[in-house]
């Protein structure tokens, strides 16, 4: 490395970027657009993806709610670790 890289430092190097980025934010008018379009582009994913599951509730059968199914394992084997349901 040369003797001019040990003489910069980070910290200024880093608010010198900021500086730039400041300026470049408020001097290009193509950035606001690109802002205003994510954001709206954004908004519209959300919309899309509330209705679409507002639509679409999950439906469980009245029926096999809270049953699991047995393991293999209890089918086979006599001593099962839950109690027979009564019919």
């Amino acid at each position: 490395m040369t003797a001019l890289a040990h003489d910069v430092r980070v910290g200024r190097v880093f608010a010198r970027a900021c500086a730039a980025e400041w300026t470049r934010l408020w001097t290009v008018r193509a950035t606001w657009w690109f802002l205003a379009a994510a954001a709206v582009t954004m908004v519209g994913i959300a919309t899309i993806a509330g209705l679409e599951a507002a639509s679409n509730p999950i439906r469980r059968r009245a029926g096999r709610r809270g049953r699991r199914r047995p393991s293999p394992v209890c089918r086979v084997s006599s001593r099962c670790s839950r109690s027979p349901s009564p019919r």
